[in-house]
């Protein structure tokens, strides 16, 4: 048994504001998909090729009230955006293998009227190279509903990621690209080293999306969750 009074005793609770936050909660609207986009999208869902056999895709089945979109899988992103729909609002985040959370976030029951909203919580504090798993709680009793591995990467791939990353950025300021197509390049460059988390995370990364990329949002979301209904039904 899981030491949940424990682990909700030491967390840190911040309430997610809708508007005006480090923490936000939020619901976006529809509209027709970029071709520039589309192709990240395609490599991501393994539409052009396929994805590893016998990998979890985008974290494994869910369950019926709840769909966590990113993080899964292996991230390079030391503060990580957390995305997921459903009935439950207080979500943390451990050390595998441990009992405590280094940190909790309880989202304002307010923002939960309306069913077409998702929420958006980046990671309040940086986490170091390692094993993690995010926590789902009920948010009546508190207590451990599910839970979902993800890496923080490390070594040598880190280091490497990081240079690239640095140097594509550098590429990117001298050409003076605008935040959503930073992004776009970005996610490419996560996609292109299967880094499928931080490709996805740079879709959420855009403070101020286009009609497009809000598109480029729903269709993830849409993929993501029905696949993982598919693997319950």
């Amino acid at each position: 048994m899981l030491n949940v009074r424990g682990v909700l005793s030491s967390c840190l609770f911040v309430t997610v504001a809708i508007a005006g936050s480090a923490f936000t909660v939020f619901a976006q609207s529809a509209a027709q998909s970029p071709a520039s986009w589309s192709g990240v999208i395609d490599v991501i869902f393994g539409r052009k090729e396929p994805r590893d056999p016998g990998r979890t895709g985008r974290g494994g089945s869910r369950v019926p009230d709840l769909c966590w979109i990113t993080p899964t899988e292996k991230v390079w992103n030391t503060r990580p955006v957390f995305v997921w729909q459903g009935e439950t609002r207080l979500i943390g985040v451990r050390a595998e293998g441990e009992e405590t959370a280094l940190w909790s976030v309880s989202v304002d029951r307010e923002a939960t009227r309306q069913a077409s909203v998702r929420y958006v919580v980046e990671s309040p504090t940086s986490l170091k190279p390692g094993q993690y798993e995010w926590l789902f709680f009920d948010p009546t009793t508190r207590s451990l509903r599910i839970r979902v591995p993800f890496q923080v990467m490390g070594g040598k791939e880190r280091a490497a990621t990081t240079a690239g990353l640095a140097k594509l950025n550098a590429n990117l300021k001298t050409t003076g690209s605008n935040g959503e197509e930073i992004a776009l390049q970005r996610a490419k460059f996560f996609a292109k080293r299967r880094l499928w988390t931080d490709a996805i995370q740079q879709v959420y990364s855009v403070k101020k999306p286009s009609a497009q990329l809000q598109q480029v949002v729903q269709e993830i979301e849409k993929e993501t969750c029905e696949s993982k209904e598919k693997a319950i039904d």
